[in-house]
């Protein structure tokens, strides 16, 4: 909820709102996401993390929209990443790597192009290859698992970093986590 808050630099604050507690008079409520959306543009200094992103996912740049800054969503001590939507799936993008941290794509499952029908395994290996061609699966200790109808193929390190795709049983990503690079 965007709220008005005169000692701030811009005289606005969003807040949370299920924290808010409107009593006594009937406001209006704004689609907060087409007001993002229109009112703040992908700034210029994100301009490297957007190429990162389409060029490595070949998205529509129009159809791309910047959520802001975050941590890395399962690893806080790596470096804040860039955070960008495109048709209900979560790119977190490391500025500094010049890399896809995260996928988070459970909202609305992303089909993996598949065209020679590779096993699960090798699809993820594949996928590894394409946006992380940097980690040597073949030094990690596999972790792999399935839950509720996701495969989970994970790599670890002795120190618990890991880099994991989930996949359904029809080709699609669910999530691609990189907390190795």
């Amino acid at each position: 909820m965007l709220l008005a808050y005169p000692n701030f630099d811009s005289h606005q604050a969003w807040v949370f709102a299920s924290l808010v507690n409107l009593q006594g008079k009937s406001l209006p409520i704004l689609d907060s996401q087409s007001w993002i959306t229109d009112n703040y543009p992908i700034p210029s200094q994100v301009q490297p993390s957007l190429n990162v992103l389409l060029e490595n996912l070949q998205l529509n740049e129009s159809q791309v929209e910047y959520l802001g800054q975050d941590a890395h969503i399962n690893h806080p001590s790596l470096p804040t990443v860039e955070v960008f939507s495109s048709q209900q799936v979560k790119y977190y993008i490391d500025p500094k790597a010049g890399l896809v941290a995260m996928i988070d794509a459970s909202l609305a499952y992303l089909p993996l192009p598949n065209p020679e029908e590779l096993p699960l395994e090798q699809l993820a290996i594949r996928f590894i290859g394409e946006l992380a061609p940097s980690v040597d699966l073949d030094k990690l200790t596999k972790n792999h698992g399935e839950k509720g109808g996701i495969s989970f193929f994970r790599w670890e390190d002795p120190k618990h970093a890991f880099i994991q795709v989930g996949l359904t049983e029809n080709d699609e990503l669910v999530t691609f986590i990189n907390g190795i690079y």
